[in-house]
């Protein structure tokens, strides 16, 4: 059975660079201004440092974030797998149920408003139709499901993979070239792999998320 998988982007630890201009003025003259430790909800919990800095221009202080963090506790890449995982079909509650299992706490009203910011952000790419392209089916089932098509999984990292469900197609080129449209700009990255992956030690029951009770 084919398979394709989202990766979920790394998250950094610490800035790397520093910002190339004052968001407020458009300045590049900038002072550095302190630093914060800032603890991040991702896939584990995380430390982060935060960098302060102040324009010399117009005396606006502002954060720099690493990339996926902002002020929200819950990383921005976690914010965007849900939303995706909500544009693809999943109701509110069962993106809330499915990355339960990931020990990953949403409320449903944050699905709703990260899953809709998502969808504006592709419409205004003109990329509606797409999303209406295939259905996602939560129902996976080892070793029965092929008929439904090919298996979509997100890979979090940290060993933690989640079965979203399967989609109507069976060509998972077709499918990959689909969801690279979707994530466009998102960090996600999307790649094919086969049946095996969907087989321990890749896998352990605990880890496969969209089964039927």
């Amino acid at each position: 059975m084919p398979v394709v998988i989202l990766q979920v982007p790394e998250i950094e630890s610490e800035l790397t660079s520093r910002p190339v201009h004052c968001p407020n003025c458009g300045s590049q003259v900038l002072q550095s201004w302190g630093q914060s430790a800032k603890q991040v909800l991702d896939i584990q919990q995380k430390s982060t440092v935060i960098h302060r800095y102040r324009c010399t221009d117009c005396g606006k202080t502002f954060r720099h974030y690493p990339q996926w963090i902002d002020r929200s506790i819950q990383s921005l890449r976690l914010r965007k797998m849900a939303a995706l995982a909500w544009v693809l079909g999943l109701s509110s509650r069962d993106v809330v149920e499915t990355f339960s299992e990931l020990g990953i706490d949403f409320s449903r009203m944050t699905v709703w408003r990260e899953g809709r910011e998502l969808a504006k952000q592709l419409e205004e790419t003109q990329n509606q139709g797409i999303i209406k392209k295939y259905v996602l089916d939560r129902l996976y089932l080892p070793g029965i499901s092929s008929r439904f098509g090919v298996v979509l999984v997100i890979d979090a990292g940290c060993g933690k993979r989640v079965v979203l469900g399967t989609v109507d197609e069976f060509n998972p080129r077709t499918v990959k070239s689909w969801l690279e449209q979707l994530v466009k700009d998102t960090g996600f990255q999307v790649r094919v792999a086969g049946t095996d992956f969907l087989t321990p030690p890749a896998f352990t029951t605990s880890e496969v998320v969209g089964i039927l009770p």
